[in-house]
Order: structure tokens, then sequence, then C-alpha cells
């Protein structure tokens, strides 16, 4: 029988109410499978700062491991899955929040268990190429501290072709199919195959999650069908994403796990919904046409 572990991302920066919303969530929503928890503390220094999780967690059997605060999400994954050894892990991230009873049991029904496992709770179709051809200012300005300095216009020229010559080499366009990595269950093996060699920006987690070189893409590559899971325990391919309900689409109404960008969409005015929706979807985007009917059962955006 397959071992499955959950690991759950706990930063120190966000507070501990991140955690008691997760974890309030955990122990509402049986999982329906048989799981070990882990619990990934990033960048906690020091028994002081652990006494408020140590009361959390005193009648919640887990394991823990303790990781430095760089690298992004994904480093502490890999640094998980490296330190310990299951055949499947379903990684959460620090805002996660589960909707639904049986929603391990849902993720982990469509998983062969062959080492090259991958669903997810969401997927999307978002290209990080595309948003940055359709973006004027994309190569204009140069970042500094807290701010940013904009270039003269041939210099911004030159920065803006060879930086889409970049993104050209690392992503697809719209669509770019991928799973997100707010909730997923991954084989191990394939896990760490797909392992970053450096984390040292935001683009190199976007190259994980969706480039032409990552998780997604590997998976794909070897003719495997992309699956989001929803609620209702079907299992979404990904021309199907659309239609699932689950991630900057009507109500979310068949979200299984939240995070902090499906809160932010739910929490949004209408406008704002609906841009999100077409961001995701482009002309298959249905958001909500009047009152937000799921709001009242779904979890706050955290601050």
């Amino acid at each position: 029988m397959k071992t499955l572990c959950v690991a759950h991302l706990v930063r120190a920066r966000n507070g501990p109410d991140a955690f008691r919303r997760f974890l309030a969530s955990y122990l509402r929503h049986g999982a329906g499978a048989p799981h070990r928890l882990l619990v990934i503390f990033k960048g906690f220094r020091g028994r002081g700062a652990l006494l408020e999780y140590d009361r959390l967690l005193a009648d919640v059997p887990h394991d823990r491991i303790h990781v430095r605060d760089y690298g992004y999400d994904i480093r502490a994954y890999v640094v998980a899955a490296r330190q310990t050894r299951f055949d499947l892990y379903c990684f959460l991230n620090s805002f996660s929040v589960i909707l639904e009873k049986g929603w391990l049991a849902k993720l982990a029904y469509y998983a062969r268990g062959d080492g090259s496992d991958l669903v997810g709770a969401t997927g999307s179709w978002v290209s990080h190429l595309t948003l940055a051809v359709d973006n004027p200012d994309f190569g204009r300005y140069v970042p500094l501290g807290g701010g940013r300095i904009e270039l003269p216009r041939a210099l911004a020229g030159v920065a803006r072709r060879a930086l889409l010559g970049y993104m050209e080499k690392h992503f697809d366009a719209y669509p770019n199919h991928h799973i997100r990595t707010n909730c997923f269950l991954v084989a191990r093996d394939l896990l760490l195959e797909s392992a970053p060699t450096r984390l040292l920006s935001k683009i190199d987690v976007y190259k994980f999650e969706s480039g032409r070189s990552g998780l997604s893409c590997r998976f794909k590559a070897r003719n495997r069908p992309l699956l989001v899971i929803g609620r209702d325990g079907n299992s979404y391919a990904q021309d199907a994403w659309p239609a699932s309900n689950t991630c900057w689409q009507g109500d979310q109404e068949n979200l299984l796990v939240a995070d902090n960008q499906t809160m932010r969409y739910q929490a949004a005015d209408l406008a704002t919904r609906g841009a999100l929706s077409r961001l995701a979807w482009s002309d298959m985007a249905r958001p909500p046409a009047g009152v937000r009917s799921g709001a009242a059962s779904f979890p706050k955006v955290p601050r």
C-alpha cells in the first residue's frame, strides 16, 4: 500500500492565525484516507517562537521539520521530501483552508501510485510569457529597493527584447496548462526529479510550477492528463478546468481546498472577479452575474 503524507507549510512571518485556520479546517474535515501529517516550520528561531504552535498541536499526531526562510514554498517542499520518505505527498501552502470532508481521499483516488503522480485542487491556464508580452511596461523598469526606476527608451527596448527572449525560452504561451502548487498531490519521485537547481527569485518558482521544464510539463511529457479534483469528487482534465468552478470561476462552489488567491477572488467585488476570471480563462470566463451566493461559507481572505 502506498504511503501518504500531508505536508503543511507554516511560515513564521505569517503569524499563527493562518495556521489556526488551516488546523481548524483539517480537524473539521476528515481526510478520508490514512496519512501522516507533517508540519514544515519555515523561518522560526528559538523555542519561544513555537509556543503557540505547540499548544495548537498538543493533541494532533504529527511530525515536524524546520527549514530556513528562503527559497520560497517550493524549496521547503523539496527539503521535506528529501528528509522524509513517503510515496505520495499532498502539499498545502500557508494559507490553505480545507473545504470538504474526504478531501484527501478524493485527491488520492486519482493517483496511480506509479512514481509519477500529480493531481491538484486547482489548475490554471495563465501564461507568464503572454502576460509579459501584453504588458507594455515589461522591461521598462528596474526594481530598486522598495520602488523602481525607469530605463531610458533605447535601453528599455533592449531590455524588453532580452527579457521576452528569456520568457519565450522558459514558458509556453496562453493557454499554459499547469497544476497550481497551493494544494497538490505528487509522487516523491516526480517532485525530486522536477526540483529546481535554484530558487533565487519568483520567476524560478513560476518556472517550477508552469515552465517548460517544470513539474506539470514533466508530467505531461509522460502522456498523462493534468487533473483537477473538485469538491464533487470528479476529475477535470485541463480543457475542462473552466467548467470545474474551482478557481476564479463562478462562485468557486466546487473548490476542494482554498488558498489566498481563491479567497481574494471570493472577497472581491463583481467587477474584480470578472477581471480575474477573464485573466484565467479568457473567453471561457463565467464570473457570477449577481450576488455572491457562496461567499457566506467561504473563508475570509487572509491579511
